[in-house]
């Protein structure tokens, strides 16, 4: 018989499904370095940075993090302007 979950496993396998199904995710562009579209949310205790919890978008495809920000709505923001800033660059070179 297999062991259950403790109650920790199953609460942080319930964070991580969240984090990918935020509805604040739909504003989301896709991944500015790999085009990838599995993006999640992720919070940060960056304590030692910032003093409280920050908030970062993720891509599950090829690892990039987005910059820290206080809230998710301005994470995503920031996730955009990277891909603005990473197509900007693209056309400037080409």
């Amino acid at each position: 018989m297999d062991k259950p979950y403790d109650t920790t496993e199953r609460e942080e396998g319930q964070r991580v499904l969240e984090s990918y199904a935020n509805p604040i995710l739909k504003d989301a562009r896709a991944c500015p370095f790999c085009s990838g579209k599995t993006l999640a949310l992720t919070d940060w205790a960056d304590i030692m940075l910032v003093g409280k919890p920050t908030w970062r978008v993720y891509c599950a495809s090829c690892g990039t993090l987005g910059p820290m920000s206080n809230t998710k709505q301005s994470a995503v923001n920031y996730w955009n302007q990277k891909f603005d800033a990473r197509l900007l660059m693209n056309l400037e070179s080409g």
